[in-house]
């Protein structure tokens, strides 16, 4: 039996790039961070900017989140 094996799509982030991020998890709106490690598929980002609804959610986080890398953008 053969087993292709995917192909890990291609991230384009690096460190201390400044990135806008779609809504994910309990944060309701989209924010802006940095990143601070790229992983496979994701990308821990530091919470610089985000919507005054969504602050307790984000101290509670610690003002970082990991994201799937395709809801990030430049």
């Amino acid at each position: 039996m053969d087993f292709k094996q995917k192909e890990l799509p291609k991230i384009n982030f690096k460190l201390d790039d400044v990135v806008n991020c779609q809504p994910c998890g309990n944060i309701k709106n989209a924010f802006k961070g940095i990143v601070e490690k790229v992983y496979t598929r994701s990308i821990l980002v530091k919470i610089m900017e985000h919507h005054p609804d969504d602050r307790w959610e984000v101290i509670k986080l610690t003002e970082k989140t990991v994201i799937a890398a395709d809801k990030i953008s430049n």
